[in-house]
């Protein structure tokens, strides 16, 4: 049951999920989003060309479903948390490896996250693998969009200042981002200080 809309993991959760998914296939887009506080859609329609690796951004210009982001403000470069890198250099050679494998049979979307034939990967497909994987890890139940929720949460926690928490998730305004996770905040921030405890 989820008794609350806006509900997240702790870090000791989503350190759990993590571990348990290593050789999902889906595992470095799990990581991006919920290190990098991506929408769903955001995270399908991303594209190679707008990802340095090299210098950790993204930038968000296109959907999966083929629009641009919701807002002006969703436009816009996303710093790549070094805990998601590792994870994305090391999808990029296994889809290389596909592309190898398939050959001219291979789609060439040009989209960080497909298939094994390059197609583009389903949004529903994604939120209810993300769920089975969580069930099976023994998680409590939160839904794919919650990820994003807990990157909100955790930069809060570490006293990040609401403009910069914003200006990651693509939100219009400072005072938005505080009144969507205003109440989950101190909450969060006592279950990580005690963690440093």
């Amino acid at each position: 049951l989820r008794p609350s809309p806006v509900m997240v993991w702790l870090p000791g959760h989503a350190g759990r999920f993590l571990e348990k998914t290593a050789g999902e296939r889906l595992h470095a887009l799990f990581r991006l989003v919920m290190f990098g506080g991506f929408r769903r859609d955001e995270v399908i329609g991303l594209a190679w060309a707008e990802v340095d690796l090299d210098a950790g951004f993204a930038t968000v210009r296109a959907t999966g479903g083929g629009e641009g982001p919701k807002s002006e403000a969703g436009k816009r470069t996303v710093p790549v948390p070094d805990r998601a890198l590792p994870a994305l250099r090391a999808w990029r050679k296994a889809q290389a490896a596909e592309r190898m494998s398939w050959g001219p049979a291979w789609v060439n979307t040009g989209l960080v996250f497909t298939r094994e034939d390059g197609t583009a990967v389903p949004g529903q497909w994604v939120s209810r693998r993300f769920e089975t994987l969580a069930f099976r890890a023994g998680l409590p139940p939160v839904r794919f969009h919650d990820l994003r929720h807990g990157t909100a949460s955790l930069l809060k926690a570490s006293g990040a200042d609401s403009r910069y928490i914003a200006a990651i998730l693509g939100h219009a305004s400072a005072a938005f981002t505080d009144k969507t996770y205003g109440a989950l905040f101190p909450d969060v921030q006592r279950a990580v200080s005690n963690l440093a405890a």
